[in-house]
């Protein structure tokens, strides 16, 4: 629908979210929580929403910490794998963007790709260090 809602394509409640910049359909993060504690982007933080992205990606020092934090490591191809029964027992990344809650659950974030392999759906990307903190917010995140 173009221009409008078509509500029989999803469910729950529509929250209108200001822009920070018109350019990329770019928003401004309060604050990334698990478990109720600050995981990244403390001070607020600008994210881009992607349809055009699949995986959730942010600076690649938040990464490395929420993969920590979730037991996530780098195979030998350089894919970062978890066990796929740990889905069932991780926590959601919370993005609370305008004071709204959007949870992520692990069975999104972490994605199975083929019988007992999983691998994480979040992606590190390098930034300009005088660049604030920025995250693309792609299907994993769209999807819930």
């Amino acid at each position: 629908t173009f221009g409008g809602i078509d509500y029989s394509c999803f469910s729950g409640k529509l929250h209108w979210i200001p822009l920070s910049s018109e350019t990329y359909w770019q928003i401004s993060i309060d604050r990334i929580i698990m478990k109720g504690q600050v995981i990244a982007c403390p001070r607020g933080c600008q994210a881009v929403i992607d349809t055009g992205t699949s995986l959730l990606t942010g600076p690649l020092g938040s990464i490395i910490a929420i993969h920590d934090h979730i037991g996530v490591s780098e195979d030998s191809s350089g894919q970062f794998v978890v066990n796929c029964r740990a889905r069932n027992h991780l926590p959601d990344i919370v993005f609370v963007i305008n004071g709204i809650k959007f949870p992520v659950p692990a069975k999104a974030y972490i994605q199975q790709v083929r019988q007992g392999h999983c691998r994480s759906g979040l992606e590190g990307s390098f930034f300009p260090a005088q660049s604030e903190e920025l995250w693309i917010l792609g299907e994993i995140f769209l999807c819930q």
